[in-house]
């Protein structure tokens, strides 16, 4: 596990990798990974809230390393956080293949 303010795994969503940039409309509420907004179905939550966001954007992710981000972004402790950051690649554990929640809305990569 990539040290991290809590020590555990995180759960999150890789959103960009190595060489791309981040960007975030917090006034809209809009992602975007080099300069194209990112269609955002798997939320219901738009990235409005700054409170988490203690880096200034836009940022560009290093090589060999990931952006993540919760799915529910204005209560998610993630990459937009300098007490999570960039994360490793290395400490990648897994890739998610199914979702089962919310109920009804359930899907298979």
């Amino acid at each position: 596990t990539q040290p991290n303010y809590s020590n555990n795994p995180l759960v999150k969503r890789i959103i960009a990798v190595g060489g791309q940039k981040v960007d975030i409309d917090f006034n809209e509420g809009i992602v975007y990974v080099d300069d194209v907004p990112l269609e955002e179905d798997y939320t219901n939550t738009l990235t409005t809230d700054r409170v988490m966001s203690q880096m200034d954007f836009p940022v560009y992710v290093p090589k060999g390393y990931v952006f993540a981000m919760g799915d529910n972004r204005n209560n998610s402790m993630d990459s937009r956080s300098k007490l999570v950051g960039f994360i490793d690649e290395q400490y990648i554990l897994g890739r998610a293949i199914g979702r089962l929640i919310p109920v009804g809305s359930w899907a298979i990569d």
